[in-house]
């Protein structure tokens, strides 16, 4: 079951826009995700996506853990003042307390950079 939501984690989409904020060595996360795809599951679609997290980890750092607002299932959200470096990527998709999708991507931060990435 998994492997389908990763197959359809193909069609989810974050738009990460890096911009520089107060030093040149720190980033930032947009994110702007699509979960139309993971609604044509069956199973998804009559529990309904409640929630989805996004934990970013790098080692020497602090675990940085946030919920992305939900709206006509897109889920957006940001996170700042990320120091430059590969950060790793977690998103859950919840319904409820039942983790329906996780997928998990290293992401380079750099200072404006912007980069489109697929959580697979």
């Amino acid at each position: 079951m998994k492997r389908t939501y990763v197959a359809l984690a193909l069609l989810i989409m974050i738009l990460i826009a890096v911009t520089g904020c107060a030093s040149a060595k720190k980033g930032r996360l947009d994110f702007a995700m699509d979960l139309s795809s993971l609604l044509k599951n069956e199973a998804v679609s009559r529990a309904g996506i409640t929630k989805v997290t996004v934990t970013l980890t790098r080692t020497g750092y602090d675990t940085i853990i946030q919920d992305l607002t939900v709206s006509n299932n897109v889920a957006t959200g940001r996170v700042d003042n990320l120091a430059a470096g590969y950060w790793k990527v977690k998103v859950v998709v919840f319904d409820g307390t039942t983790a329906l999708f996780t997928g998990e991507r290293d992401i380079e931060i750099v200072a404006g950079l912007v980069q489109q990435v697929t959580i697979l």
